[in-house]
């Protein structure tokens, strides 16, 4: 069922996007205001498309975060971050 959550869920999202309703380009917490991440500059950063794309750099579900240590997950997503900041 996850694997169809997500077409379903970026189906939903792109047509709300083509009737101006949602813009990816969006903070998830302009919709969702409780859903906020550990940082700010995560806060700051993360669009819709990010999370739509698995660009996010938040920990995967998969369980191969959990191959990270503790102390290092956190600068495991900061440096994903820094990562996209200098793209844009």
């Amino acid at each position: 069922m996850g694997s169809n959550t997500k077409s379903f869920t970026s189906a939903l999202i792109g047509m709300l996007e083509s009737e101006k309703k949602i813009s990816v380009q969006d903070k998830p917490s302009r919709y969702i205001p409780y859903l906020t991440f550990s940082t700010d500059r995560m806060n700051n950063l993360i669009t819709i498309e990010d999370l739509l794309e698995h660009r996010s750099g938040l920990g995967s579900i998969d369980g191969t975060y959990i191959f990270f240590p503790a102390a290092k997950r956190m600068d495991l997503m900061q440096s994903s971050l820094l990562s996209k900041k200098r793209r844009t």
